[in-house]
């Protein structure tokens, strides 16, 4: 059984592994409420651990929107697995030849797009970005340190940009 606590840093979920060992995992900044909604979940995941079975299809689906740092603290805890991490460059490269139904010159433009992304943020995870990043992509491709490009081409390929994270979100990668 899962309980929610409260201490000086926020609210903490503890609970026993199936194993024994007890368990304790910080939320710090969540609600009450929220703190007891995920406890709940926790127990549906030790509960399915213990047993060798499948979780139910709602822990399955809250598992699957979570944030990324709650889904970290479950994965140091042992309830799951850790998400894998991509790099920009490997996940657009995926995502371009994934694309089978591309055009010759669209898949020349979006490699483009992918080398310029490659050149800012190639080694960051998709997982890592933030708004603030496509501002400076989008600075950077304008500004004659950068690109120096005119600015509907920095506007097209901000677009390329946005189709690789748009197509992340749709994978539940972001």
């Amino acid at each position: 059984m899962a309980s929610v606590g409260k201490d000086s840093k926020g609210y903490r979920v503890r609970f026993v592994m199936p194993d024994g060992t007890n368990k304790t995992i910080r939320l710090s900044g969540f609600s009450k409420s929220k703190s007891e909604d995920i406890a709940r979940h926790v127990e549906e995941l030790i509960a399915a651990k213990a047993a060798g079975s499948a979780i139910d299809r709602r822990t399955a689906n809250w598992l699957a929107d979570i944030g990324q740092n709650v889904h970290n603290k479950l994965s140091n805890a042992g309830l799951i697995e850790l998400r894998k991490v991509y790099s920009v460059r490997d996940f657009v490269r995926g995502y371009i030849d994934g694309r089978a139904d591309l055009k010759p010159r669209t898949g020349f433009l979006l490699n483009q797009s992918s080398e310029n992304l490659n050149e800012l943020f190639a080694d960051r995870s998709v997982q890592s970005m933030t708004e603030t990043d496509a501002t400076a992509f989008k600075q950077w491709l304008k500004a004659d340190s950068g690109r120096g490009l005119g600015e509907n081409t920095a506007r097209r390929r901000c677009g390329h940009a946005g189709q690789f994270f748009a197509a992340a979100v749709r994978q539940k990668i972001i």
